[in-house]
């Protein structure tokens, strides 16, 4: 897999801290850089999604499978908002 950012893995390993709560990151009181928030929503996402193979396969049958699998990865998402840079 290529990653969009390979210095970040060298920084920021590819293995959260899980001493954390999920959402450490959205903490006011943490000082943490943005491309760290960034790549940790980045890592969470990539762990929790369906699989990909699962996620084409919903999609092409269509119907209610194809919601339900939208749905789980909304909820992913949602989870693991995106931080938006000051």
């Amino acid at each position: 897999m290529i990653e969009e950012n390979n210095i970040d893995n060298e920084i920021y390993p590819d293995t959260p801290n899980e001493d954390l709560p999920d959402d450490w990151y959205l903490d006011p009181q943490h000082e943490i850089p943005h491309h760290a928030q960034l790549h940790h929503a980045r890592i969470m996402r990539r762990q929790t999604y369906p699989p990909i193979a699962e996620q084409l396969d919903a999609f092409w049958k269509g119907g209610d499978e194809a919601e339900a699998m939208k749905q789980q990865v909304l909820a992913v998402k949602a989870r693991f908002p995106k931080p938006v840079e000051e």
